[in-house]
């Protein structure tokens, strides 16, 4: 059973591969133990086995290209495990296709990434969820509350970018119903997270306040810098858009101040330190504008100064297109007057 259990779970990893690794007290620790695991198990395949192809493109460092998940959704017809009540690893690969035809550019694409578009990842997306919501009560991998939630999200995600809002509320409400019950902390992160994003895109934003603060909880808890700010983004932008004037100001020079620890956090990658920086110009350029609109001649020139130091340290550090910062430091330089 427990052998079972295990091998139900390292499956089930598969479909929560993508999630970002928020609200993990050693991000680094973790990654490097999930990719021990995988590489062991395809060290024990034979090297032509379609089933350690399919997990290899699954957890590819970098993300594939729609064309290649394509490709390989063509070859699986008739290979074991990919068809039948048990077809879990073609919705594994179904899954990562559609999250490659809503991004492009992965690894292997090519001219062909370009034919795959929003329909196509909303159809792979809706297969896959089908398959789980059919299977889930057999047990097994499709039961695990992890596969749910991220196969959910992913159609969630797909139909909002199809423009097919009313296919949004079953997989959310799916989602919103197995989010507790998820086991790795990363992935509960992503579906709270992802909740109040979805919220949001629907135009409600009192709805997305509940979820957003559940996941910055699961940060604080990690003492992840990265989840923290990623949250508190989030959370500024339903008080934005609920027109709680204050509590976004607040919410914003929050984001200010972890969006800067981010950028000079030596764990941090390069990616993250980008987009970290940009966040932290963003909110503090919003913060400026604010305050020079209310006279507030002493806190603006502040925040003023506060937006050059950090242009200077990500010029410094290369953390930032000079395009973006050169554009800050235009509204950080002009006259509040």
């Amino acid at each position: 059973m427990e052998k079972r259990a295990a091998h139900e779970d390292d499956v089930g990893s598969l479909f929560t591969w993508h999630a970002p690794l928020f609200a993990v007290a050693n991000r680094r620790a973790f990654a490097r133990e999930r990719r021990a695991r995988v590489d062991a198990w395809c060290a024990g395949q034979a090297s032509d086995s379609f089933e350690r192809r399919v997990v290899e493109l699954v957890t590819a460092p970098e993300a594939p290209s729609a064309a290649l998940c394509h490709a390989a959704l063509e070859r699986s017809a008739s290979a074991p495990g990919f068809s039948g009540p048990d077809q879990y690893l073609r919705a594994a690969l179904l899954q990562r296709f559609a999250l490659s035809a809503v991004d492009p550019g992965g690894a292997g694409g090519g001219r062909r990434a370009r034919a795959f578009g929003p329909t196509d990842a909303y159809g792979a997306a809706a297969e896959a969820f089908s398959w789980c919501d059919a299977a889930r009560e057999r047990g097994g991998v499709a039961s695990i509350p992890d596969v749910v939630v991220e196969l959910g999200l992913t159609l969630v995600r797909t139909a909002l970018v199809a423009g097919m809002t009313d296919a949004v509320e079953a997989p959310l409400a799916a989602v919103e119903e197995n989010a507790s019950r998820v086991h790795a902390v990363h992935v509960r992160f992503h579906a709270w997270s992802s909740i109040a994003i979805a919220r949001l895109a629907q135009g409600d934003p009192e709805a997305a306040l509940i979820p957003v603060n559940r996941a910055k909880i699961l940060a604080d808890r990690a003492r992840d810098l990265a989840g923290q700010w990623h949250a508190e983004r989030v959370r500024a932008q339903a008080l934005s858009m609920a027109g709680r004037t204050w509590a976004e100001a607040a919410a914003h020079a929050e984001v200010a101040s972890l969006a800067e620890r981010v950028a000079d956090d030596l764990d941090s990658t390069p990616d993250l330190r980008r987009d970290a920086t940009v966040s932290a110009l963003q909110s503090r350029a919003l913060l400026l504008t604010r305050m020079r609109e209310e006279d507030r001649d002493r806190a603006s020139s502040r925040e003023a100064e506060a937006i050059l130091r950090r242009i200077a340290r990500a010029r410094a550090a290369g953390d930032a297109d000079e395009t973006a910062l050169a554009e800050f430091e235009s509204l950080a330089l002009a006259d509040s007057r």
